[in-house]
């Protein structure tokens, strides 16, 4: 009975719920706060501050936290606090090609395994994949860009290859082509250009499912996805210069 109490004990804007299931919520919030790139690689992620913002108590931001060391999204300095994890570019090319290798052996799975409505809401969000010179298109196509892939790869079927996956596009989110590297005017115009090059692949990725040829599929991700990191890698040196 105690320990259920105790279990109870964090009443907050979210109401009374069990502290491990308040945890998990905290941890999403943050996640998706570094995911989004709306907490940036390198930012110090406060205690006080999230417990303020979140409503929640430190010791529940400090158990998320620490879940975030552990996956790899924020690191420890000692005496100073957690802070999100700055990725090299040498580091961001291993994720990629990890991220080339399993999305690829997902998406040849997925051609057999894919719905008819699956492939119909991925030919719905196809359009919106694209960049265009209006000034919020780019985050209506990150948004999209990643809803099209995840509905191939969730189609696939295997919780632990999803479960990995998602620990890597969390990784390289804030980094992606279509996050802060993107956002001055010139870059922009660059992202239109690149933006076409998507469209095909993707055009062509969804074809390959369709006609549920897994091995085109393969083939399909990994050019897509080592083409991605070599844009996002000049992307970055410019941006260093």
């Amino acid at each position: 009975m105690d320990s259920e109490r105790a279990d109870v004990a964090d009443c907050s804007d979210l109401q009374c719920v069990r502290v491990p299931l308040l945890s998990k919520i905290t941890y999403k919030s943050i996640r998706d706060g570094i995911s989004t790139g709306q907490v940036k690689p390198g930012e110090w992620l406060r205690q006080d501050a999230l417990a303020q913002k979140l409503g929640v108590s430190q010791a529940t931001v400090r158990e998320a936290l620490n879940r975030l060391v552990s996956d790899g999204l924020a690191v420890h300095v000692p005496h100073k606090g957690v802070k999100a994890v700055t990725i090299s570019v040498e580091d961001l090319r291993d994720i990629y090609a990890m991220r080339a290798l399993l999305e690829g052996l997902a998406n040849e799975l997925a051609a057999s395994q894919i719905s008819q409505q699956g492939l119909a809401q991925m030919r719905e969000l196809l359009p919106d994949t694209v960049v265009s010179t209006d000034s919020q298109s780019t985050d209506i196509a990150r948004a999209a860009n990643r809803q099209f892939h995840w509905v191939a790869i969730r189609a696939s079927g295997r919780s632990h290859l999803i479960r990995v996956l998602e620990q890597l596009w969390v990784l390289i989110d804030p980094y992606m082509v279509y996050g802060r590297f993107w956002n001055v005017e010139q870059a922009h115009r660059k992202r239109i250009e690149g933006s076409v090059l998507d469209l095909e692949d993707h055009t062509r990725f969804l074809e390959s499912l369709e006609r549920r040829d897994g091995h085109l599929a393969q083939q399909i991700t990994q050019e897509y996805v080592h083409r991605s990191f070599r844009e996002l890698e000049q992307q970055i040196r410019d941006a260093g210069k």
